[in-house]
């Protein structure tokens, strides 16, 4: 699964919720819980998508600041660091408009506008229901040995790749055409 994470400033609470949007009531073990705490303390920056928009904290003096929201009143399924060149990605879901990518390879100074993965022609979810990318619901890097490569998982159940920094992506048939699926 990939996971959307919503932090709650009031409370200090760190939610995980699944990608149907259900909280997930199971995730709460101290060992997780010590074993996030680590890793949130390793980070000097933590992206927060929301339904509001992308909310930037720092970590200053061993306490996590605010630094800026980006994508006011936009719900942000899913924000990303690549830590391959430290750009960060941010997959919103406007609603009326559609689901929207965007990069910024400054640190959110500037944020470039990318064509979110669309289903190729022809492409069905079964017969007579035609493919459209509905929801950007997972984002990973393809390694460091691959400095462009770019994976995001869609719903309808797809996952695309992008060679190119985002770019361009195309479907993965072979699990799209899977006998399984």
């Amino acid at each position: 699964y990939f996971y959307r994470w919503q932090f709650d400033q009031g409370s200090g609470q760190l939610d995980r919720y699944l990608p149907t949007g259900k909280r997930d009531l199971h995730h709460a073990s101290p060992v997780w819980w010590l074993t996030l705490k680590r890793w949130l303390m390793r980070s000097t920056i933590l992206l927060v998508g929301t339904r509001k928009g992308l909310v930037i904290y720092a970590l200053e003096n061993d306490q996590w600041s605010y630094q800026n929201t980006y994508f006011e009143a936009i719900p942000v399924t899913l924000a990303y660091v690549d830590p391959r060149d430290t750009s960060w990605w941010a997959l919103l879901n406007h609603g009326h408009w559609g689901i929207k990518l965007h990069r910024s390879t400054d640190q959110g100074q500037t944020w470039e506008r990318l064509e979110a993965p669309k289903y190729p022609e022809g492409t069905e979810v079964k017969a007579g229901e035609p493919a459209a990318t509905k929801y950007l619901w997972g984002i990973a890097h393809g390694g460091h040995d691959r400095p462009g490569r770019i994976w995001i998982g869609t719903i309808p159940g797809g996952l695309f790749k992008s060679e190119n920094h985002g770019r361009s992506f195309e479907l993965v048939e072979s699990l799209w055409n899977h006998p399984s699926r």
